[in-house]
């Protein structure tokens, strides 16, 4: 569907030339494109991958924007990676939800079903659980 529509915009060569960049463990920002050539550029970096695109976002709110985006689009289910909803230094459990849609998420890229993961730099740089953890107890 989008296909057609993106080539308008650029090439598959470009597509490959910037993966092979990312494939090199860098952190590489996506071009600046307006509106919703953005969303349609990291479709397509998704769709190319062979290895899960993590997208970081500045904050919760352009997480939110840009999955409903990409959920619009995608053949493939977009998976978020959500922020907890308490500070670190609070005594207060965070949502069971949340701590659950995290576990989820990161299950699903452990077992190399995820495509697209999409979390704010909060969410991202957030401690959570580990690999061991999640392979030994969800049963991958």
């Amino acid at each position: 569907m989008t296909a057609g529509l993106s080539s308008l915009f650029w090439s598959g060569d470009e597509i490959r030339e910037f993966l092979a960049q990312s494939s090199a463990g860098k952190v590489i920002r996506s071009p600046s494109l307006p509106g919703s050539l953005k969303t349609l550029w990291l479709l397509e970096l998704g769709k190319a991958s062979s290895a899960p695109l993590l997208i970081i976002t500045k904050d919760e709110n352009a997480s939110e924007i840009l999955i409903r985006e990409l959920e619009t689009l995608a053949p493939f289910q977009v998976h978020p990676f959500p922020d907890l909803d308490v500070l670190p230094d609070e005594k207060r459990s965070p949502s069971i939800e949340l701590v659950g849609r995290r576990i989820l998420t990161l299950s699903e890229i452990l077992s190399g079903r995820a495509r697209i993961v999409v979390g704010s730099v909060r969410a991202i740089t957030r401690r959570g659980i580990s690999r061991n953890t999640i392979t030994s107890g969800l049963h991958v």
